[in-house]
């Protein structure tokens, strides 16, 4: 059986790229809970260590890892 395999890296522009749109995303995000009730704005503080534990899994899951 053959067990070769590949392992694409993504190219600098493309890691540029992504970076780029996480910064939008992050800014678009860092404005937006002022549009939020305060209770709202608790409940999402209290989700943190679970958006949290969710992005380093994906991270570790995914092509940068």
């Amino acid at each position: 059986m053959d067990r070769r395999a590949v392992r694409p890296k993504p190219t600098a522009k493309a890691v540029a790229d992504l970076r780029r749109v996480e910064e939008n995303w992050a800014q678009s995000f860092a404005a937006t809970p002022a549009a939020l009730s305060e209770e709202q704005r608790n409940a999402l503080v209290a989700a943190l260590p679970a958006l949290q534990a969710l992005g380093t899994a994906l991270k570790e899951s995914s092509w940068e890892g």
